[in-house]
């Protein structure tokens, strides 16, 4: 019995490869008898190689299965190079959080999936009482200046 923690497409391709190589022996086992036995006919001949190519057919559907499960595994996670941008994140904020001098400017860190779109309302640095706009998508980091 295969270990439940398998995934699906590994338990499915080790049938098919299973099915299709077995169905492939009892096909090659049952046609070398026919032509011993000397009973081999057109119909045999059509039955044998009819099984014969399903079980091929199942073993290379099991081995494609199990490379598309891989390959589909490999595409559900997540970029490392994203994730280590996530953990490094809080790391920036803290240290920008620290170092912040009230009524300096105010620099916005642009974020793993790009720049801050323009016009995101933002706290204007001080008092804390004021919103500045982004008139312009950022490239890198820039000042963000408020108007008062």
């Amino acid at each position: 019995m295969l270990n439940s923690k398998t995934p699906g497409s590994a338990q499915l391709a080790m049938a098919y490869i299973t099915i299709g190589a077995l169905i492939d022996v009892w096909t090659a086992v049952y046609w070398i008898y026919a032509n011993v036995e000397g009973t081999v006919t057109t119909r045999v001949n059509f039955w044998s190689c009819g099984f014969f190519l399903s079980g091929l057919t199942l073993i290379i559907l099991g081995l494609a299965t199990g490379r598309i499960g891989r390959e589909a595994r490999n595409a559900d996670a997540p970029p490392t190079d994203v994730l280590h941008a996530a953990e490094q994140q809080p790391a920036i904020a803290a240290s920008t959080a620290a170092t912040q001098v009230p009524g300096s400017v105010a620099v916005m860190p642009t974020t793993a999936m790009g720049a801050v779109p323009a016009n995101t309302p933002m706290m204007a640095p001080g008092n804390g009482q004021g919103i500045a706009h982004v008139p312009a998508p950022l490239q890198g980091n820039q000042p963000v200046t408020t108007t008062r």
